[in-house]
């Protein structure tokens, strides 16, 4: 059978700006500190915040707990390799609106990275759940979580992902000190 289709976050608040402006926000700004299951540490509600209107960016603060995010950490550590891109030059037209590029080490992003497997384990599917459900995504759209680390002076120059990807989420795990800024 056909992959379920996940629920849209109910218990979220949307709040939209009347007019969003570009501006640096630090999600820690917010002061939003979701109630907790006591038993999973799951947010019982979050609340979602839309900073800028075209592109449409939406903060929402808090969404994976302390703990999802610790244990991300953890999972990937032993497992880094250099980030890759997409080899647009060898594909056809319809190979990129699919996604089918064969991915290469390129000089346009110095990161390191970790695909990690889908359903890797429970907090991993609860994640890709929770992903799901906000970005009122059916399972079918679903891409491998991929952890991404930056030192400092590492960067991924501008790029644009293509018609396969409708909705990009990026979720940090961890706060930088001010001077890393």
């Amino acid at each position: 059978g056909n992959p379920p289709t996940a629920a849209c976050f109910e218990s979220m608040t949307l709040l939209d700006a009347a007019e969003p402006q570009t501006v640096v926000i630090d999600p820690r700004s917010f002061g939003v500190e979701p109630e907790v299951d006591e038993a999973t540490g799951i947010p019982k509600q979050l609340q979602a915040f839309v900073i800028l209107g075209d592109p449409k960016i939406t903060v929402v603060p808090n969404f994976f707990s302390e703990a999802e995010c610790v244990h991300l950490q953890e999972l990937v550590e032993a497992s880094w390799m250099p980030s890759l891109v997409g080899d647009n030059n060898k594909c056809t037209p319809q190979d990129y609106d699919r996604g089918s590029l064969e991915n290469i080490l390129a000089p346009t992003r110095t990161s390191w990275s970790c695909m990690m497997r889908y359903a890797q384990d429970s907090v991993v599917e609860r994640l890709e759940h929770r992903l799901l459900s906000i970005g009122c995504l059916p399972m079918e759209n679903l891409e491998r979580m991929n952890a991404v680390r930056y030192a400092p002076g590492e960067y991924f120059d501008k790029h644009h992902d293509g018609k396969f990807r409708p909705l990009t989420i990026f979720v940090y795990l961890n706060d930088l000190d001010e001077e890393d800024y």
